[in-house]
């Protein structure tokens, strides 16, 4: 499917077992090496260096361009943003709810992997990959934040059809991928939502008690 697997159990006679089931942290840690190996860059470049290096890279690439547009695709609802999933069938949910923080990952590493592919020349490549980031962007306000500096941990969107959106209770606080989902909200998402209070709710973020804990002005400024 060109998806990522979550790689394997260890049965008790040692074999491996392939697992099916995936999520887009998984996605975005493969896209980031990719891109390090399509730019023949680090250890990444030397793994694929004996089945084809740079070339392999790239051929892999257009493989997850492919499926993360059939992705778009086939759940225009979810915009980009990925649950659990099932790889195998190119991303199927395997859960209703959609994880903030993994998703977090997921925008960071699409837009490392478009700058990089830019920076080499693969310019229509680059732009495949930007074209999902960007539908992540323009989603990612309206579908996680609750107002008032809380971010939703999780949330669910209507099916096609019927249903309303909803947002969890728990909010995204965790100083690990939820921070690079909050950075990504403030940095990268659509606030027009909010119209002239967009800033306003964006400072509002990083004035939440709870979110201070593990991340000071002082980290900010830096």
């Amino acid at each position: 499917s060109g998806l990522t697997i979550d790689g394997a159990h260890i049965l008790s006679d040692g074999r491996l077992e392939t697992r099916a089931h995936s999520n887009p942290s998984k996605e975005a840690l493969h896209l980031a090496l990719l891109a390090l190996a399509a730019s023949q860059h680090g250890l990444p470049e030397a793994l694929l260096r004996d089945v084809g290096g740079a070339e392999e890279a790239l051929r892999q690439l257009r493989q997850k361009a492919a499926a993360l547009e059939r992705y778009r695709k086939e759940r225009p609802e979810l915009c980009g943003f990925m649950p659990w999933f099932d790889a195998p069938s190119c991303g199927q949910p395997v859960e209703p709810e959609v994880a903030v923080r993994y998703n977090g990952m997921l925008a960071w590493s699409l837009y490392f992997v478009a700058r990089s592919l830019s920076e080499i020349g693969e310019t229509d490549l680059a732009e495949r990959f930007e074209l999902h980031l960007q539908s992540m962007r323009e989603a990612a306000v309206r579908l996680s934040y609750k107002g008032l500096g809380k971010v939703a941990a999780r949330f669910s969107v209507a099916p096609r059809g019927g249903g309303t959106d909803s947002k969890s209770e728990q909010s995204c606080e965790d100083p690990f991928a939820g921070e690079l989902f909050c950075l990504f909200l403030d940095l990268l998402g659509d606030w027009s939502v909010f119209c002239d209070a967009g800033t306003e709710e964006k400072e509002a973020m990083w004035d939440d008690p709870d979110r201070c804990k593990w991340l000071g002005w002082s980290a900010l400024e830096a």
